[in-house]
């Protein structure tokens, strides 16, 4: 794969090529998870642990192997990446980390395919560990740092209107959705069917029983227009996949 970095003049409002390109030699070839649940009891750096050595296994390789970490999401909600290579006691030359959105994961995979490509690391394991259960303070309330930001948060949250959890600013799109197109709550019923219907095959979902239309109309208000199922579930998942060169897997499969 191939990018092509732009050259912009000024005053442009796009980007030209300018034939400089950077080969992007990356794969991933591993990827592990623990299990999904709610105020399990074990720590985020332990479940980050099975998460891993899952992803090792997957991709047939060993933990001396890694050189390079790439963190979706550091503390509060998440665990930093010292403690991560102290705690699975790996000897890395690189390094990113980022205190992003869970929809932002594309960004460690991005950075670490960046660096194998580089050669500032062979593989790099992107590693996610967050828990929304044990830090519930930190979503929605007084206690939410973000969402209070004087300027609201990145979810569309607004303070001043008592609206400091992610759902209220998705609550306020959907208003503005409905009032443009005339969409109505059953008919937002058909994402949160078709997604259980998704999580009813996978044996590590947290929910297990089909969702109905009536179910979804009767759950409670949550932000009006949304309902219960209408938001996510607030769970505890760590997911770690590893990112390598073409080059190094070669190399290791025929020392192998």
């Amino acid at each position: 794969m191939h990018w092509s970095r732009p050259a912009r003049a000024p005053g442009a409002l796009y980007c030209a090529p300018t034939g400089d390109e950077v080969n992007i030699d990356a794969a991933i070839v591993g990827i592990g998870c623990s299990k999904f649940g709610r105020r399990l009891p074990d720590s985020q750096l332990r479940l980050a642990a099975v998460a891993f050595k899952d992803a090792l296994a997957d991709a047939g390789l060993q933990r001396s192997d890694v050189d390079g970490l790439s963190i979706h999401l550091g503390w509060p909600l998440g665990v930093d990446y010292d403690r991560i290579a102290e705690g699975f006691g790996l000897d890395i030359r690189y390094v990113n980390q980022s205190w992003l959105h869970g929809r932002f994961v594309t960004n460690a995979l991005q950075h670490a395919a960046l660096a194998v490509s580089a050669g500032l690391a062979g593989v790099v394991a992107c590693v996610t560990a967050v828990s929304f259960t044990r830090e519930r303070g930190f979503l929605g309330g007084p206690g939410d740092i973000e969402g209070n930001r004087e300027d609201g948060g990145t979810h569309g949250e607004a303070p001043p209107y008592g609206l400091t959890a992610p759902a209220g600013g998705a609550a306020i799109a959907m208003q503005r959705y409905t009032h443009l197109y005339g969409a109505t709550s059953d008919q937002l019923a058909a994402v949160p069917i078709a997604m259980r219907n998704h999580a009813l095959t996978n044996p590590r979902a947290i929910m297990k029983e089909p969702l109905t239309l009536a179910a979804h109309q009767s759950a409670r208000m949550v932000v009006d227009p949304l309902r219960l199922f209408d938001c996510c579930l607030i769970a505890q998942p760590w997911f770690s996949s590893h990112v390598a060169t073409a080059r190094e897997i070669c190399a290791r499969n025929l020392s192998a």
